[in-house]
């Protein structure tokens, strides 16, 4: 009797330590109950950081202000100076096209150190 005990709980432990401790890698969007895996977000904002950190940029830089993850409303917001509708397509067309982007408008960031 012990012994099946043992085993049962030790067959529990496992089964819970295996499959209970994966991270949370999708949200689910209160607003439309649609599904966002966190590391498609995570994809598009490192496709406009390596973008911007590439030699395209120093070309023509689209006025990126700033650019992060929202998770409340699982978006990409990116930050531009001219928020512009033209603007908003040009950078989906030569940065990165993805329905996970929210455009909003940039601020100028002042150097105080310099």
């Amino acid at each position: 009797m012990f012994k099946r005990l043992f085993i049962f709980f030790i067959s529990i432990f496992f089964l819970l330590g295996f499959s209970g401790c994966k991270k949370e890698d999708s949200i689910v969007n209160e607003q439309d109950n649609s599904v966002v895996v966190k590391d498609d977000l995570e994809s598009v904002q490192q496709t406009i950081r390596e973008y911007y950190q590439s030699e395209k940029s120093k070309i023509n830089n689209y006025g990126l202000s700033f650019c992060y993850i929202d998770l409340t409303n699982m978006t990409v917001v990116v930050g531009l100076m001219d928020n512009s509708k033209e603007q908003q397509e040009e950078f989906k067309k030569n940065v990165v096209n993805s329905e996970y982007i929210t455009f909003v408008q940039g601020i100028e960031l002042i150097d105080y150190i310099s």
